[in-house]
């Protein structure tokens, strides 16, 4: 703030005393400050609106009071001394404090006093509400440098040309940049090559909408010539409605992203390796126990067909166990096929699903109905698995929780997307479900749709059922 107390003012001797009231009313009623004159023995003279509403009292009865008479504490101060100094040298005084009012508390008043005539002019303003606001603004600001001086996150502020105009010590940190190398810089000096143009579009967008703000993942560039993964959110800096800057604040996240895909690709491994048991399993229950129990079907059928109608207890028996062999044979073909669905080797992602449709509602009681939309999809045997392991974690989910009674299933290709999709009339799932981190399975839905490049969507409507809805591209894309 500008102190213009500095500056120092021109004694008004050439005014005549009993003229000066006349001569400035129109100015000094209007004015927002306290004018009052005051004769030799500070007595007031004449004081106007402003300066009557600042001693709440009416102009009527200030006239003709001495200034001890309505603030007491002058004397007290050593202002009144220096007052009647004005008046002995002619030299203006000029002070900026707190002054205790007995009516309305504390006043923080600037007051400039000068010769007029053989008495005193004062011009007196209060301040108290500016140095309120610039008290707050010094300590906003204190507060902002204290935030982002000591910010674990890097701050950036851009001007409107993408100039970076200050940027948090953080930096130096994530980055490897000092503070005032970076300052001045275009900011993107620091983008990747293959993100410049969205990082300029983004900007754009973001000068010219004063109330956008976004959330981005982008790669900015390590002193050091390396790459950092960073997560960004850029919002637009506004004055009256008029961008005149964007903030940015970012992460380092270029650690977390290694574990994240450490650990993909530990899950991938550990998947594929539960399919390969799987696989080893299925055969090993099809091949020996499958065998074992054939050839025990085989051996009761040879020994039922020689017992005759005189050994009927036997005759029962024996056609119990066949009956009892038959289910056990069909137990292990659908636990075989249920570990390792070989019947998408040899029939197609379709027909595999057909079947384990036909298995649940056998199961269930539950209706459930398929429909192909599109024929002959091709998809790789690996993300057929995938599907098909999402298809079967949905339907055990609807029959352990839903209390569903029909189930509706669809299967069609668009945009070079397989579509899949699962829809319920049970109770619903809610957002907390969806959301919970101990829901393993959903968490293996949507992590077998993710390393086929694809997503699993989850919504659910209470006592409306749930869907289910699966996206897989047709042409095999890098998991995200």
């Amino acid at each position: 703030m500008v102190n213009r107390s500095k500056k120092p003012l021109r004694p008004l001797m050439n005014i005549p005393l009993k003229e000066s009231p006349g001569l400035f009313k129109q100015f000094i009623e209007s004015a927002s400050e306290a004018f009052v004159l005051l004769d030799e023995n500070l007595t007031c003279l004449s004081i106007n609106q402003a300066g009557a509403r600042l001693l709440g009292m009416p102009q009527s009865e200030l006239i003709g009071k001495n200034i001890l008479d309505v603030v007491p504490d002058v004397k007290k101060s050593g202002r009144y001394d220096k007052y009647m100094n004005v008046i002995k040298t002619g030299e203006p005084y000029y002070s900026d404090e707190l002054i205790p009012s007995p009516k309305f508390g504390d006043k923080r008043l600037t007051v400039k006093a000068f010769k007029v005539g053989a008495g005193l002019g004062m011009i007196v303003d209060d301040v108290t509400e500016r140095k309120k606001t610039e008290d707050a603004l010094r300590h906003s600001e204190e507060f902002f440098r204290a935030v982002t001086e000591n910010a674990l996150d890097g701050i950036t502020v851009l001007d409107m040309n993408g100039k970076i105009a200050y940027v948090s010590p953080s930096v130096k940190h994530i980055l490897g940049y000092k503070q005032d190398e970076l300052i001045g810089t275009d900011y993107f000096f620091i983008s990747h090559p293959n993100e410049i143009l969205q990082d300029s579009k983004l900007f754009d967008n973001l000068t010219q909408i004063s109330t956008f703000n976004t959330r981005t993942e982008s790669m900015v560039k390590h002193k050091n010539g390396s790459w950092r993964i960073v997560e960004a959110v850029a919002n637009p800096v506004s004055r009256n409605g008029i961008v005149d800057g964007i903030v940015i604040n970012w992460r380092d996240i270029t650690e977390r992203r290694r574990i994240e895909e450490e650990l993909r690709s530990l899950s991938s491994y550990l998947q594929q390796a539960r399919e390969q048991e799987r696989a080893l399993i299925a055969r090993q229950i099809h091949d020996e126990l499958g065998q074992a129990l054939t050839a025990f079907k085989m051996d009761l059928a040879w020994l039922n067909h020689r017992l005759n109608a005189e050994q009927e207890p036997l005759l029962k028996k024996t056609r119990a166990m066949l009956e009892l062999t038959d289910k056990a044979i069909q137990t292990v073909r659908t636990l075989s096929s249920e570990l390792s669905p070989k019947l998408i080797e040899d029939l197609g992602l379709e027909a595999a699903l057909d079947w384990l449709t036909e298995e649940f509602q056998n199961r269930t009681g539950i209706e459930c109905k398929l429909t192909l939309k599109s024929k002959d999809i091709a998809l790789e045997p690996e993300r057929a698995t995938a599907v098909f392991r999402i298809f079967q974690e949905a339907l055990t989910n609807i029959a352990r929780h839903a209390n569903a009674t029909k189930v509706k299933v669809s299967l069609r290709e668009t945009d070079s997307k397989f579509v899949f999709r699962i829809v319920d009339n049970g109770k619903g799932i809610t957002r907390e479900q969806v959301s919970n981190p101990r829901s393993f399975g959903l968490m293996g839905m949507r992590e077998r749709a993710r390393f086929c490049g694809g997503e699993v969507e989850i919504t659910g409507s209470q006592d409306k059922g749930t869907a289910v809805i699966v996206r897989i591209p047709l042409n095999k894309e890098e998991p995200r």
